[in-house]
């Protein structure tokens, strides 16, 4: 089950996004397939997979489903996932050149809708050849495909409702699919339509359904606050104007505005209360009637952020970060540890971020939040947890990640070294067991290693692999860091010595096991590579007495007290011993640096230019003979005189971090009024990627640019407008 949820929230997150963003990110994904399944699978067995198919139809998505290639009744033999009973799932059976049931296809008449061509259908193949393609897996993409022809119709109406109200539109489709098959008579009595599936059919109801006043699409509220908000809405051809309405919930009376301009300001509304809007076409000689309600609730309500994070983690300290409640007057934090010696604390702040210091490292922390406001204080939300660092490489360093397709017939079933012995199902795919004990092994000693296969029916022959991390420097692919291997493929427990070396660092660090099918030709499997079949468990080591030294770079630099000609800078402790560090500058779009020691954590550095911009980069020097990299670049700019200094009018106190990003990045700054503003997230080649519309108090604030993950490595624009000016300020992923 965890992995068909796996596949279908792909296509989902991205029709969500779709519909959330008016179709400017994501896709406009309107059908799945699903030419796989459980032969004799019970829907009652699988309750998660089947109420996934609901999920998927109310954000606009069908689904298609390939019955079994055998000639049974599905009602009574069973069969994933065509008897899932859900709206939005089109079950297929498979149908012949000579347009009958295939002799070896399964049916059932309530679970399986229709049948398609699925013998000796054609379609492509690699290396740019056709080739036929059969069973029930080639009936169901006939479906499916048919799905995404009717979208695809010249029909506002399906269009407008597609937009308006996702789900209707995805059962609309389905009924003309299903109400436009051809009747067969192999399929009369053992399937609920009785019928092949006819494209010419349905794509004629589609179009027979298309009325000459389709109603506005996209209806959207935004900018919502205590008293107003702005209403957007696409208009279609042969709209000549729109009329919009709108009430309180559940019953107040409805208030018309004709002839209305998108977008419109809607004004004199009360805080912290529901409202249901509409709005309806008028054409020439019609009106499309008032359709596709939405619905939101105008700000002041007394709630707690829903969206507290925890960013900048160190292992003293930790800044937390949520978005502003409109009717807030402060927030209150509580913060509890796993140690049950360490006393709840309480914070009180007017800001929508707050640093948490004096705590302990490699300790895992609770945090909760409310809101206070002129009514009274909220409940405190559920805790957020985190972990503070310097826990050692083993759970502070970025290994890479790994997983399996399939370990539901094969898996690790036990790990025993030394004082570690742990027994697992499959988790599928990925065991990350770093924050079990472990074990204490020593440099110069032999400790015997052994890995047992688990299976959930035949034995299957495996490749097994053990590597450590031995010099603690975040990967496996160092000589000696595979510590164990089978020559051949075996089915059974396999066992080794494992000697640590004396050059092995000292402290926790990472051992990764691998269990793989040595099916296909594959061999030599990798620590960092995806498999097929098998699994994948992490485990912490901790090395006593090693000799090795480890140097790694420091991956966070800040600063702070700017001035027109200096900047303090701060970084975070490295994972291993130093002695000194070496920073090197330089002014942006210039080749040479200049460099600079420090012995702490910290340098003040001095004759800069005002209103530039400066690149940082830090090495870490661990002993006379070992240093690290020079970490990522960083980027961070003087301050400017009154009149030069570009940031947009009433923004001061600028601060973009981390920059570089990885993942996600931060800004902060202080208002001197409350205003609107916005945000857009730019290429190089000046696409723009990422945007947003905020409304911020005065004061200090701050907001977040999340999910920038997937995004390439190289340089971006940030662009910040206000009301009456704007600053584009350049930041880098690294």
């Amino acid at each position: 089950e965890s992995n068909a949820l796996i596949s279908y929230s792909y296509p989902l997150s991205h029709r969500i996004k779709y519909n959330q963003t008016g179709g400017t990110e994501g896709a406009f994904v309107v059908a799945t397939n699903a030419s796989w399944g459980v032969d004799q699978g019970q829907a009652n067995d699988y309750p998660l997979w089947c109420a996934f198919y609901d999920t998927l139809g109310m954000h606009g998505i069908l689904n298609c489903g390939a019955t079994a290639n055998a000639n049974y009744d599905v009602e009574t033999e069973g069969d994933m996932p065509t008897t899932c009973t859900s709206d939005f799932l089109i079950s297929v059976t498979n149908t012949t050149s000579a347009d009958l049931k295939h002799s070896s296809a399964a049916y059932g008449a309530i679970s399986i809708d229709l049948g398609a061509p699925g013998a000796l259908t054609w379609t492509v193949e690699f290396n740019n050849n056709y080739g036929t393609f059969g069973g029930t897996s080639g009936a169901a993409p006939h479906v499916t495909g048919a799905i995404g022809l009717l979208y695809s119709a010249p029909c506002s109406n399906l269009a407008a409702l597609a937009l308006n109200d996702p789900p209707a539109a995805a059962l609309l489709v389905k009924n003309y699919i299903l109400n436009g098959v051809e009747p067969n008579e192999s399929l009369e009595s053992i399937t609920f339509t009785g019928g092949r599936l006819n494209v010419f059919n349905s794509i004629q109801m589609v179009m027979d359904s298309c009325g000459t006043c389709p109603p506005p699409s996209s209806l959207t509220a935004s900018n919502i606050t205590d008293t107003a908000t702005t209403f957007t809405w696409i208009e279609n051809d042969a709209t000549l104007s729109v009329n919009l309405r709108y009430r309180t919930l559940p019953n107040g009376n409805w208030i018309v505005i004709n002839n209305a301009q998108s977008p419109y300001l809607l004004t004199d509304l009360t805080g912290c209360t529901a409202y249901e809007t509409q709005v309806e076409s008028v054409c020439t000689n019609e009106e499309s009637g008032y359709k596709y309600s939405r619905f939101f609730t105008t700000d002041d309500c007394c709630v707690p952020p829903n969206d507290l994070t925890i960013q900048n983690i160190t292992p003293t300290s930790a800044t937390m970060i949520w978005t502003n409640i409109f009717a807030a007057n402060s927030y209150n934090l509580k913060l509890t540890s796993s140690n049950p010696d360490f006393p709840t604390q309480n914070y009180n702040t007017t800001f929508t971020s707050f640093e948490i210091t004096d705590l302990e490292n490699c300790t895992e922390y609770q945090i909760a939040i409310q809101t206070v406001c002129d009514t009274g204080l909220t409940n405190f939300t559920l805790p957020t947890f985190f972990e503070t660092t310097n826990c050692g490489a083993c759970r502070d360093l970025p290994y890479c990640n790994i997983e399996s397709d399939n370990a539901a017939s094969e898996w690790i079933a036990n790990v025993t070294f030394n004082g570690l012995n742990n027994t697992t199902l499959t988790n599928d795919g990925y065991g990350d067991f770093t924050e079990l004990a472990g074990t204490d092994i020593e440099a110069n000693q032999t400790y015997p290693l052994s890995i047992t296969p688990g299976y959930s029916g035949s034995n299957f022959l495996e490749y097994f692999r053990a590597w450590i991390d031995y010099n603690q420097d975040g990967d496996f692919e160092d000589s000696g860091e595979m510590i164990f291997t089978t020559p051949d493929e075996m089915s059974t427990t396999v066992t080794g010595q494992v000697t640590i070396p004396d050059d092995a660092v000292s402290g926790s660090t990472r051992m990764r096991v691998l269990m793989r099918w040595a099916g296909n030709n594959m061999s030599n499997p990798q620590p960092c590579e995806d498999i097929n079949f098998g699994e994948i468990e992490d485990y912490c080591i901790n090395i006593i007495g090693g000799n090795g030294t480890p140097c790694t770079a420091t991956n966070m630099i800040d600063t702070s007290e700017l001035t027109f000609s200096s900047m303090f800078l701060h970084w975070e402790m490295p994972t291993n011993a130093y002695e000194s560090f070496v920073i090197e500058y330089r002014k942006e779009n210039t080749n040479d640096w200049t460099t600079e020691t420090s012995s702490d954590l910290e340098k003040l550095i001095s004759d800069l230019e005002k209103c530039n911009t400066y690149e940082f980069q830090i090495k870490t020097i661990c002993n006379a003979d070992t240093e690290s990299d020079f970490s990522s670049i960083f980027i961070f700019n003087t301050k400017c005189d009154v009149g030069i200094e570009i940031l947009p009018t009433g923004v001061s106190d600028l601060n973009i971090f981390p920059n570089p990003f990885s993942k996600k990045t931060l800004v902060t700054f202080t208002l001197n009024k409350k205003m609107n503003l916005e945000w857009e997230l730019f290429s190089v080649n000046g696409q723009s990627l990422f945007s947003n519309f905020l409304e911020k108090n005065a004061g200090k604030q701050s907001f977040q640019i999340d999910n920038l993950e997937h995004l390439p490595q190289g340089i971006y624009f940030l662009k910040i407008k206000t009301t009456e000016d704007f600053i584009v300020k350049k930041i880098t992923k690294q």
